[in-house]
């Protein structure tokens, strides 16, 4: 009489072959979709001046972000000519251009747990409709940690759907 259960070949056929459906499923993604890169927001650029006030750091294009206590000796730099100072707060270049790119980036997320939910549901019970055993295995686990995959790349902002 022979048994249903696989052995250590098939096993490890349906594991080689689920690794492989994740991975191509993942792979055409990321060729479809490019990831947005923070260097097409913010440009990496030196900026030559001191900036001491929020007057001067909105003049430049900055956001003047204040110390949290309010002291003036919050923050502590040394300067070009190695002198110490003491500011209330500091000047973000790149505050703007990082909110474009996180969004940028959620929307590109949200596209990815999408299409990985649809393609690993269409895995998954294709899968089960094939008749040997250690692919239906592979296909359907194949197919799981695709949802898987899925899911825990978008898992913070799951909520805003």
């Amino acid at each position: 009489m022979k048994s249903h259960s696989m052995d250590w070949k098939q096993k490890l056929l349906a594991l080689a072959i689920a690794i492989v459906t994740v991975s191509f499923i993942f792979t055409a993604i990321y060729m479809i979709y490019e990831r947005p890169s923070y260097d097409d927001f913010c440009n990496r650029r030196a900026i030559p001046i001191e900036i001491h006030t929020a007057e001067e750091c909105s003049l430049n294009g900055g956001e003047w972000i204040s110390s949290s206590a309010g002291h003036e000796s919050d923050i502590v730099f040394v300067n070009t000519t190695n002198e110490m100072k003491s500011m209330s707060g500091y000047c973000d270049f790149f505050s703007e251009c990082d909110k474009e790119h996180q969004s940028s980036n959620a929307d590109f997320r949200k596209k990815v747990f999408i299409i990985a939910l649809i393609a690993g549901l269409l895995v998954f019970i294709g899968g089960m409709f094939v008749p040997i055993s250690a692919v239906s295995a592979g296909l359907m686990g194949g197919g799981l940690l695709t949802l898987f995959i899925g899911i825990m790349q978008y898992w913070d902002e799951l909520a805003n759907i």
